[in-house]
């Protein structure tokens, strides 16, 4: 099953706190529930490490990253461009930065 992964940064000026309400009010309302979608986990970042670098807690170059098990990953960006989705792409507009976001799409490579 395709995984998607994805990252980001909050929007300047916008909170952890107004980020969580977003989150459980209409992303984790809305997005489990679409078709595409098999299990869907949003988490804060609070630990990293970059490169060989020691682990850190400061300065994360992402803040929140999020785990998708998806049936198919174009339609799963289908599904973040159709009216079904349009509440939480407008809700995350609000409070996530769309200049750090990166979404990746995997497989799992088997034993």
């Amino acid at each position: 099953m395709p995984k998607v992964v994805v990252f980001y940064k909050l929007k300047s000026g916008a909170t952890m706190k107004q980020y969580e309400k977003f989150s459980r009010e209409i992303d984790q309302m809305i997005t489990p529930k679409m078709k595409v979608v098999e299990k869907f986990e949003v988490f804060q970042v609070t630990d990293y490490v970059q490169g060989s670098s020691k682990p850190e807690k400061k300065n994360p170059p992402f803040e929140i990253f999020e785990i998708i098990d998806v049936k198919d990953f174009a339609d799963w960006i289908k599904t973040t461009q159709s009216d079904a989705f349009k509440k939480v792409v407008d809700g995350w507009g609000k409070v996530g930065d769309g200049a750090t976001l990166v979404m990746l799409g995997g497989k799992k490579i088997e034993k």
